[in-house]
């Protein structure tokens, strides 16, 4: 259980949750390291030029970041510029009858690396959200999808 949690679940008033939790969040923004931002930035520029398609998993609550990033780089991007090559996207998630299959047939820990056997093609980026850093989805080794 992270301090996050048992904070909130000693019964922390709401201004003691929130002064550690704002505390705990600038810790970690201040750790970022801007020149991966950077490189981000320009391994999904180079991705949205060239066509290649870009996929974006994340499990429990991170699934549904994992929709509104598909969304905001894909119609957002294309509806706030005048090109007409936005990004080719997709959401791992949204899928819920692939992912209920995959998890029943096959097994929960599957269920982004068949779609990934499906879908990818070499030189496709994957991006994968964990808003606890602890999710399964955090570790996706490139492996998996060969």
């Amino acid at each position: 259980m992270s301090d996050i949690q048992t904070l909130a679940r000693g019964g922390a008033s709401i201004k003691e949750f929130a002064a550690y939790y704002f505390e705990r969040l600038a810790e970690v923004l201040g750790s970022l390291d801007l020149d991966e931002l950077a490189e981000l930035e320009r391994e999904l520029e180079s991705a949205r030029i060239e066509g290649r398609t870009v996929f974006i998993a994340g499990n429990g609550g991170s699934a549904t970041t994992a929709t509104s990033m598909a969304n905001d780089l894909g119609f957002d991007v294309l509806k706030k510029t005048a090109t007409d090559r936005t990004f080719r996207i997709h959401a791992l998630t949204d899928n819920v009858a692939a992912l209920t299959a995959i998890a029943n047939d096959v097994g929960y820990e599957r269920v982004f690396v068949d779609q990934m056997r499906i879908h990818f093609r070499p030189g496709d980026v994957l991006i994968v959200v964990s808003a606890s850093g602890n999710s399964c989805a955090a570790t996706l080794p490139a492996s998996a999808i060969k």
